[in-house]
This record gives structure tokens, C-alpha cells and sequence, in this order.
């Protein structure tokens, strides 16, 4: 089977604040051939190039991000056969939960590898207090990830970032919490939509 004929069911964690209990998965019952993919918003995610990732070494990635796991987690990571794996941290309880739910089924992801990247351009993704930063230009030159309390700290991580890409000038996409991003942007690029 190829693996745009495979269904897929996504659960984003944590949902802005809601939770789901193991009852509620119990009633995403997933085809065999059906893979469940668990979006997870945090900060504590670092990106690694497939070409140098090694499963072990999860947590030392974190750690060498500066991101210490708390002992109530664990690292995961998403797709390997992608160009960027994303290493994350994940409760330990809700991890045991999915894994005894779904077995090989259940794969993460983060918001900062969800969509598609243009050629050239940025993609700025905003959910849960947290900013996803990619930015291309001849390949992938940034994929950041940083924690955001308020409005002046996306406005400091985009300033730092255009020093250094000159993003406002380029084509950018507004992700996640969509509203918030362009209210912010709309007068800082040239060029930014919102999806």
C-alpha cells in the first residue's frame, strides 16, 4: 500500500488547554493500516538533519539545544525518512497511553514540520506560547522553535531573525494562531498570507 492511500488520524496535544482521557481514545479506533500522528506544541523541541540523526541520542540533542527534560517526560521524535527530524519532549504518561492505544501506528510531529515549505520564503507558526520559525533560501537555512509570552517577544525573535535572513522581504506564511501573527506582521513584510 503507498503511503497516500494509508488514512491518518492527527491528535494535537495539548489542544489549548483541553485534555482527552484514555475513554476518549478509546473511540479513535484506527484501521490496521491507518496511522495516528500526535502534533505536539511545545518548545521543548529541538530540529536534527536526518543525515546525522540517530535515535539514541534524543535526549542529548535536547541537551545540547539547552532543554532539559523534566522527569515527568521523555524525548520522541517525528519521521526519520524526512530531511529534518524533530526531537521533542512529551509527558511520559500521555507517551505509555498512545503507545499501548496504538503500538507502531502512533507517530509525533510538531507544528514546525506539519506544512510544506516554499522554495524560498519564511513560515511562522504561533500555537500554545510557542513561535515556529523556518526559513528557506536555497534549502532550509533555520528551523528554530522558542517560547513566546507576549506579542514583544515574537516581535524580538522575528527582528533577530530578519538581522540575519532578511525575512521582511521575502514571501512569509502565517500559521496557527493566524490573527495574532498578522496583527503583528501585516506592517513588518512585504509579503505575508495567512493559511
Amino acid at each position: 500500500m503507498s503511503p497516500t492511500s494509508k488514512s491518518y488520524v492527527s491528535i494535537q496535544l495539548p489542544l489549548g488547554g483541553h485534555s482527552f482521557s484514555g475513554a476518549e481514545l478509546e473511540k479513535i479506533a484506527p484501521a490496521e493500516s491507518c496511522n495516528v500522528v500526535a502534533i505536539l506544541p511545545t518548545a521543548k523541541c529541538v530540529a536534527v538533519p536526518q543525515e546525522v540523526f540517530k535515535g539514541e541520542e534524543c535526549e542529548a540533542y535536547l541537551a545540547a539545544s539547552g532543554i532539559t527534560l523534566d522527569s515527568n517526560e521523555c524525548a520522541v521524535h517525528s519521521n526519520i525518512s524526512h530531511p529534518v527530524v524533530a526531537v521533542m519532549a512529551i509527558d511520559k504518561a500521555c507517551h505509555k497511553l498512545l503507545t499501548e492505544r496504538y503500538g507502531k501506528q502512533i507517530s509525533y510531529t510538531t507544528p514546525l514540520l506539519i506544512t510544506p515549505m516554499p522554495e524560498e520564503g519564511s513560515v511562522l507558526h504561533l500555537a500554545e506560547g510557542v513561535l515556529y520559525i523556518r526559513v528557506a533560501n536555497e534549502g532550509l537555512r533555520l528551523a528554530e522553535v522558542v517560547a513566546v509570552a507576549n506579542d514583544g517577544d515574537i516581535l524580538y525573535f522575528l527582528e533577530h531573525t530578519h538581522r540575519v535572513f532578511n525575512i521582511y522581504n521575502m514571501y512569509a506564511r502565517a500559521e496557527g494562531d493566524t490573527q495574532r501573527l498578522m496583527s503583528i506582521c501585516k506592517k513588518l513584510f512585504t509579503n505575508i498570507v495567512c493559511e
